[in-house]
Formats: structure tokens, C-alpha cells, sequence
């Protein structure tokens, strides 16, 4: 169940207004022994729950006195697409599902439920650190909630969404950096290509330590992205042609890199979400 307080002299009269949103979700969630029967309080959704022992003992929750969950663009899905990543277990990145590129100095420590993609500088010149995974059938939606923690707090530290030719080591990068948005083609991890889109101009400047979220899209013909402050409201960025750099996109994911002579780059990922 999370984190939770058990409650005492909770109304009875209240348990006939429970409801059955998220049933699923709190399958096999707490131990039948220690939870059976108990009340308490969940602080990610605000909500009171009580636990009732389902048909082989295995503990199901349900929500009391009409406290329906809210639902937030955080909201962990119910059916999670083959590309999820909640990054909640483990204390590295797992690598039964991600692949590094172009490792080299970079780390994917889990902590607090993040990811903190860490990059090193190596000297003052281009290094992408990526972690991807094959990309799915056509039509589909990335969405990566993140915030971009670069100690120069300069556009020398980025990171962000990546899409990749693994035949030719192409790339095209949707990249954060202290002064907003870009999205960039690049030959390859350390090669950059052409910028095809820049938010410099935008009213905001300064990304360092706010949340971010990133929406990729791939309908067959064209990328898109389109990015929030909010996870509500998405703003379009920019659309491409899905064949003008990459001959065969296949793999997608998230990058964190530097080109600046000292410094580190760590950008964090709450979570890495197929939507569609």
C-alpha cells in the first residue's frame, strides 16, 4: 500500500461508499497478516483505504467514504506499456531493459524513485550517454517526466529523450539544458549534426531544478514533440520528417551528456512511460 498511518475509530457506516477505482493496483500490495483488515492513509493520492483479505487470502484495497483517488498526470498506469520504467526498485538502472550506448564514465543510480542519469565531464567536447530500448511498432507515445540538475547550470550540460539509428549511430535528441529546449540531429554520440529546433527564445530561461515533462512521438511519418511545465497542458515544439536522418529508426530512450571541460551532469527521470 505505500506509505500509510492506520487510523482508529474509523465510521463503519462510511465502508458501504467505497469504490472500486484501482482495484488492481492494490492487488498483492501489502501482507495478508500484517494489513487484513486494517485502515489507512496512502500520501501519494491523498486517499483513506481499507484492506479486505480476496478469495485466497491475497489482500485487496478499497477506497473509503467516497474518497475516489485523484488521478494526476504522475499516476503510475494500470496497464503499463511495453517501455515503462517507474525506476521504484532496484538501487541502478536495470539492464534486463535498458541498453547502454556510449557508457563510459556515466552511471543510472536509482534513488528516492528516480533515476539520477549521472555524466561526468571528460574534457570539452560532446558526449551523449544513452540508455535505450527497441523502439515499438508504429504508432506510439513517450512521455518522461524529468528535471535537469547540470552543476554549471550552462547549455554545456543537457539531457533528455533520444531516438537512434543503431545501424548508422545517428541520432536525434530532444535536449534540456539550463537555457530551455533543443532538438538536435547528431552522427553520433560525439559528432553533432544540425540544429532543427531551439526555445531560447521562449518567455522562460532558467530549467535548473524545475520538473519537465517530455512527449515523443512517432506516428509512422512524422516525430513530434511537444513539452509541458505541468504534465497537463503540452505545448508542440516542433515536427520532422521520421526518415530525414534516421534510415531505420530502432531504439529510443534517455540521454544525459556534457561538453564542458569540468562539471557533472545528472539529469533525473521519475519515470519513462509508453502512452500509446
Amino acid at each position: 500500500m505505500g506509505q500509510h498511518s492506520l487510523l482508529t475509530g474509523v465510521n463503519m457506516h462510511v465502508f458501504i461508499a467505497w469504490t472500486w477505482a484501482n482495484q488492481a493496483a492494490r492487488l498483492a500490495q501489502a501482507t495478508a497478516s500484517g494489513d487484513i483488515g486494517k485502515a489507512g492513509w496512502q500520501q501519494s493520492d491523498n486517499t483513506t483505504w481499507l484492506c479486505i483479505a480476496a478469495g485466497s487470502g491475497v489482500p485487496v484495497w478499497f477506497a473509503l467514504g467516497g474518497n475516489v483517488p485523484k488521478t494526476t498526470p504522475d499516476t503510475p498506469p494500470l496497464n503499463p506499456g511495453s517501455l515503462n520504467d517507474e525506476f521504484t526498485t532496484g538501487t541502478t538502472v536495470d539492464l534486463t531493459r535498458w541498453t547502454w550506448v556510449n557508457q563510459g564514465v556515466a552511471s543510472g543510480p536509482i534513488s528516492f524513485e528516480r533515476l539520477l542519469f549521472t555524466a561526468p565531464s571528460t574534457g570539452a567536447s560532446n558526449q551523449l550517454h544513452l540508455l535505450v530500448q527497441p523502439t515499438p511498432a508504429t504508432p506510439y507515445t513517450v512521455v518522461t517526466k524529468t528535471v535537469y540538475w547540470g552543476d554549471s547550470r550552462s547549455n554545456f550540460e543537457f539531457g533528455g529523450l533520444v531516438v537512434r539509428d543503431s545501424a548508422t549511430g545517428r541520432l536525434v535528441t530532444v535536449r534540456i539544458a539550463n537555457n530551455g529546449y533543443a532538438i538536435d540531429y547528431w552522427t553520433d554520440t560525439s559528432t553533432f549534426s544540425t540544429a532543427k529546433f531551439s526555445s531560447a527564445t521562449w518567455p522562460f530561461q532558467n530549467l535548473w531544478g524545475f520538473p519537465a515533462y517530455l512527449k515523443w512521438q512517432d506516428d509512422g511519418t512524422n516525430f513530434n514533440f511537444s513539452y509541458s511545465q505541468d504534465g497537463i497542458v503540452y505545448f508542440t515544439a516542433t515536427s520532422l520528417p521520421r526518415t530525414q536522418f534516421l534510415a531505420a529508426p530502432n531504439q529510443i530512450g534517455m540521454l544525459s551528456g556534457t561538453n564542458i571541460a569540468s562539471g557533472t551532469m545528472i539529469m533525473s527521470f521519475e519515470y519513462f512511460r509508453q502512452t500509446q
